[in-house]
C-alpha cells in the first residue's frame, strides 16, 4: 500500500485550518527534527553493478536447478530400473 494523499478531515476539529500542502519540520524549539543520518547517495554505476550482481546470481540460482533437475530424474530412473530387474529375476 502506498500512501498517496493524507486527509486532515478527522483532524480538522483540533489543527483548525491548516493550509499547508507539504511536510513541516520545525526549525528551532520542541519537536526539531534532528538527523542522524547522512544521505547515502550512489551513482548510476553503482546501481548497475548491483542489478548485474542479481541477476548473476539468478542466473546461477536456474543453472544449479536445472543441474539437480536433471540428476534427481536421472537417479529416479536409475532406481526404477533396478526395482524392475529385481521382480524380474
Amino acid at each position: 500500500m502506498r500512501l498517496q494523499q493524507l486527509s486532515l478531515e478527522p483532524w480538522r476539529a483540533s489543527l483548525g485550518v491548516f493550509s499547508y500542502s507539504g511536510w513541516v519540520h520545525a526549525s528551532e524549539g520542541d519537536g526539531v527534527l534532528t538527523p542522524w543520518w547522512q544521505p547515502n547517495v550512489m551513482p548510476p554505476s553503482r546501481h548497475m553493478g548491483y542489478a548485474f550482481q542479481w541477476w548473476g546470481l539468478a542466473l546461477a540460482a536456474l543453472v544449479v536447478m536445472l543441474v539437480g533437475g536433471q540428476r534427481l530424474r536421472r537417479d529416479e530412473t536409475q532406481e526404477q530400473s533396478l526395482g524392475n530387474k529385481n521382480k524380474e529375476g
